[in-house]
């Protein structure tokens, strides 16, 4: 709300959890003390993006009672990413993505690529369309999916625009590695802190899931990891993966795991995958060194985990998970998938490690 305007309810009921950053939101809107620029930061698939287009919705809402409404015609047209005055950066060609945005109720577009970069083109484009005024909202919002993504001379480039903001408009930055953006981009910004979910925050998700509370210990409490896990048949892929440790049979690794990450061809779904495997190698880990069962992260799999120990020593699943460390380091780059994963468990083969 912009200062002078009759006192309005501000509702973020949508995000579960997050109590401090849809206060401090709250608090901004009622007071209409809105800055040109914020940057959303914390771990990924926290809800950041999620709040952001709420705060975006509540920017512009028509309804004079309770802002976001979701029902006027301003919030409809900014849940669908159709609003003239709503500006998104991604990387790449957003040709390739605006379809996808927004496909059931995601932000992020399925074929989203982590390691690609949001380039100094995109922000010259920006400046120009900046240049012109908003078409018809109160603000024109900028929403920056994974500030992070913007290359070093798409940076510079955007601080300009910072130093010297257009009226009426603020910037949305949406990050999990703030350290990545430049320290004069950050000090622009008021800063909006987001944090996992609790187990009690995250089991009360409506998000059409099962396993709850195994989700919740395997995406650390990321409501978007945890849908990405349940997407791409990670769960199911864990016993796999215990069967491969626990047999060494090469067959296990071109039947079941490789036709698993295919896919959208997504560098985010490496990621998913790589967090499975290294929760499993923990596992072994843990009950190798004698901790109980119930610190494990896959307790649904305690016996096999349990089962594969036994021909195992600390010393190869202690070098296994360094391994898997440096692999994901790897597939961040443009490197062969396939390639990949049979560089990852091809010590798995070698009888003679431990």
């Amino acid at each position: 709300m912009q200062k002078g305007e009759p006192q309005v309810k501000v509702d973020f009921g949508k995000i579960a959890g997050q109590e401090r950053a849809k206060a401090f939101l709250s608090a901004a809107l009622s007071g209409g003390d809105i800055a040109s620029a914020y940057l959303f930061e914390g771990p990924e698939g926290v809800g950041k993006a999620t709040l952001a287009l709420e705060f975006a919705k509540a920017l512009n809402c028509e309804n004079p009672k309770v802002r976001p409404c979701n029902r006027c015609r301003t919030c409809r047209m900014i849940s669908g990413f159709s609003h003239l005055d709503l500006i998104v950066l991604l990387p790449g060609d957003p040709e390739e993505w605006m379809e996808e945005i927004g496909k059931d109720g995601r932000i992020r577009p399925p074929s989203y690529d982590p390691t690609r970069e949001i380039s100094i083109n995109q922000i010259r484009e920006l400046k120009k369309e900046l240049s012109k005024a908003p078409y018809e909202a109160r603000y024109r919002v900028v929403l920056i999916l994974n500030a992070e993504n913007l290359s070093l001379e798409a940076q510079n480039a955007f601080l300009k625009t910072l130093e010297e903001p257009p009226p009426r408009t603020t910037f949305l930055l949406i990050s999990s590695q703030p350290e990545k953006v430049l320290p004069t981009i950050v000090s622009r910004a008021r800063r909006v802190k987001f944090a996992p979910l609790d187990e009690d925050e995250f089991v009360s998700l409506d998000l059409g899931l099962k396993e709850k509370k195994l989700l919740f210990r395997l995406s650390g409490g990321s409501p978007g990891k945890a849908l990405k896990l349940v997407e791409l048949g990670l769960l199911d892929l864990r016993k796999d993966l215990l069967n491969l440790l626990r047999t060494r049979e090469p067959d296990v690794v071109g039947n079941k795991i490789l036709p698993s990450l295919q896919g959208s061809g997504s560098k985010g779904d490496l990621e998913a995958f790589f967090n499975v495997y290294q929760s499993v190698l923990r596992d072994l880990l843990l009950l190798k060194i004698g901790v109980g069962r119930n610190l494990l992260t896959n307790q649904d799999l305690a016996p096999q985990v349990e089962k594969t120990t036994r021909n195992m020593s600390t010393v190869e699943i202690s070098a296994l998970l360094e391994i898997s460390f440096k692999v994901e380091v790897l597939s961040r780059k443009n490197t062969n998938r396939d390639l990949l994963i049979y560089t990852l468990f091809r010590p798995v083969f070698d009888r003679d490690q431990g």
